[in-house]
């Protein structure tokens, strides 16, 4: 998504940035402990507060459109 509003090498250095702000480069560390413990939380998350598949396919819409897929 960078690549298509910015040049290849300045989108690198912005997802570089993010990376360290938010923490993100944490989740994509050997063994992806991180990743995979963010999942678990997401998927208890959406079943503990989502009764309807509706309401869980509708909620998951609204969060990859907000990561940007």
């Amino acid at each position: 998504m960078l690549c298509v509003k910015m040049p290849e090498e300045q989108a690198f250095c912005v997802l570089v940035n993010i990376m360290y702000q938010y923490g993100l480069r944490n989740l994509f560390r050997q063994g992806f402990e991180e990743l995979h413990l963010r999942f678990y939380q997401l998927e208890r998350l959406i079943q503990v507060t989502l009764l309807h598949s509706t309401e869980k396919v509708m909620f998951l819409k609204k969060l990859f459109r907000l990561l940007g897929f």
